[in-house]
């Protein structure tokens, strides 16, 4: 698919959503776990953000979210994509980028699940081109992680919008056969944490 499928996808299923009636559907119980979850730390760009990192609290409650969005029923998976903004989105982007190449420095399967469901939570909230580019990434880090990559793409896209749905699948089908990350502007550096990444 091109990319204005992908968005066409992804702007017929916004216009399906009933928030109110998602929101109460989704149970209070819920929403009050995936609240406080939610980050809204403050971002600020450096050169280094994917090289050097710590593992902090906001990080933790990514993880956290993740889990819940896994074990969540499908009005629950979907009202939770709805109440993601473009910042809350950005945010995520760089959580699950930072999951993935923590993934591929401790060879953790888990966290390699969890960057492409951080994806699909974000969803196409801002423009797909930004998520193709992460997406290369995780793709990478996930095959350095010793993960089977196209069984997590299937798995996770099974719990996705539309558009993020079927774009794993494709991903899944052509692997290894991906776009390599050099073509979507990343390079591999070292440094003293292990592997990291520059653009």
């Amino acid at each position: 698919m091109t990319t204005l499928e992908y968005h066409r996808l992804r702007a017929e299923e916004e216009r399906s959503w009933d928030r109110e009636n998602l929101f109460a559907q989704a149970g209070d119980a819920f929403v009050a776990a995936v609240e406080p979850l939610l980050p809204v730390h403050k971002e600020v760009w450096t050169p280094t953000k994917y090289m050097q990192f710590t593992r902090e609290p906001w990080f933790d409650r990514c993880v956290e979210l993740c889990e819940l969005y896994r074990g969540a029923s499908d009005t629950q998976r979907t009202w939770l994509r709805s109440r993601i903004d473009h910042n809350i989105s950005g945010k995520l982007g760089v959580f699950g980028l930072h999951a993935a190449i923590l993934a591929a420095r401790q060879h953790s399967a888990d966290l390699a699940r969890c960057s492409l469901t951080a994806f699909a939570i974000r969803d196409l909230n801002q423009d797909s081109r930004d998520v193709l580019m992460g997406l290369s990434l995780l793709c990478h880090c996930a095959t350095l992680s010793g993960a089977d990559v196209p069984a997590f793409f299937r798995e996770v896209a099974a719990i996705s919008g539309p558009a993020i749905r079927i774009l794993y699948e494709e991903w899944a089908q052509r692997y290894p056969n991906v776009a390599p990350i050099g073509s979507m502007g990343w390079k591999q550096v070292d440094t003293a944490a292990g592997l990291g990444f520059s653009r």
